[in-house]
């Protein structure tokens, strides 16, 4: 099935461009709540993935949309031809609620800790205070913040992209049926 031309509003290189970003954003989070899970003291935790201690959710979900907007830009680029927005729509789903599930998970897990109890360091990290820990893992989650955001927005443009191909496509059969008629 070809694709009709698209709508002035849509543009590949814009999408390409948001898919991009938020591959960007996403290495972003992943890279400092994976840094900031290797520098907690977990001894007293008890949380473990993959054999290893595992602290933040949020590396699931950052993980997730990584992938996706590598996968996505890389078909795109590599086959010339636009991905159907129907699967736009379900993968952008999932990244968007896969984020918006960890991140909130995340901030529920970590309310003691937003109080203002302090956070335990790994023994021989120098320069290491509870409270740098904290402010760097504020950050990784309103990087993950700005990630939802932009799936979230890459979700809707989908969504009405997927419409007005399936109107224009409900259209041309009728003009079709028409002039049989």
């Amino acid at each position: 099935m070809g694709f009709p031309a698209r709508a002035k509003w849509y543009a590949q290189s814009t999408n390409l461009s948001l898919r991009i970003l938020t591959g960007i954003t996403s290495l972003i989070a992943l890279c400092v709540f994976g840094w900031a899970n290797s520098s907690h003291d977990i001894t007293d935790l008890g949380y473990y993935d993959l054999g290893g201690p595992m602290l933040s959710p949020v590396i699931a979900g950052t993980g997730y949309t990584l992938a996706w907007s590598i996968i996505a830009v890389c078909v795109e680029l590599l086959s010339h031809k636009p991905i159907h927005h129907g699967v736009y729509v379900t993968f952008d789903l999932f990244a968007w609620t896969g984020l918006v599930a960890t991140i909130v998970m995340y901030l529920l897990w970590m309310m003691p800790y937003l109080r203002g109890v302090a956070y335990d360091c790994k023994a021989g990290y120098r320069d290491c205070s509870g409270k740098t820990l904290a402010d760097i893992e504020y950050f990784g989650t309103a990087v993950a913040l700005v990630t939802m955001i932009l799936y979230f927005w890459l979700f809707v443009r989908s969504c009405i992209s997927t419409h007005k191909l399936r109107k224009e496509a409900r259209l041309s059969r009728k003009e079709s049926n028409d002039s049989r008629a």
